[in-house]
């Protein structure tokens, strides 16, 4: 695996925490002292001489851009309403789907709502609709807790 891979979740964190903008060396500057990088570590270098952090939080950070995870503060707040009703279904059913499975869910369920909106950050982002394709996706999840 990538070792750039290892920053996604630093990086969505602080990316949410700016608001869902920020440029590169703001991302690097907040991991650095959240993460009290020891200076040893900021001194790594790649072979070109770059900074081996910061070469591999820029690349996590347009990676998750490319990807579509991370487009807009308006976005990651609609992840987080998708991910609370997927939540919701598995509580209500009380089933114990895999991470991938969950992952599927919200990103169709996610997906689906945007090509619906046609991107416009204004238009009511309604997730509650996609109950029933939520559930239906869930159907036959193994596991129903006790």
């Amino acid at each position: 695996m990538p070792q750039f891979v290892s920053y996604f979740a630093p990086v969505i964190e602080i990316m949410r925490d700016l608001g869902g903008q920020a440029r590169p060396r703001q991302v690097l500057d907040e991991l650095i002292k959240r993460h009290h990088i020891p200076q040893d570590f900021l001194a790594l270098t790649n072979k070109n001489g770059g900074s081996k952090l910061e070469n591999r939080v820029h690349f996590a950070r347009s990676y998750l851009f490319k990807a579509g995870v991370m487009t807009s503060p308006i976005d990651l707040e609609r992840i987080g309403e998708v991910i609370e009703l997927a939540q919701d279904v598995i509580l209500e059913r009380r089933l114990r789907p895999s991470g991938k499975k969950l992952a599927a869910v919200v990103t169709a369920v996610y997906r689906t709502e945007i090509d619906r909106i046609g991107g416009d950050p204004t238009a009511n982002f309604d997730v509650e609709r996609h109950r029933v394709l939520v559930e239906a996706m869930f159907q036959g999840s193994p596991g129903v807790l006790k």
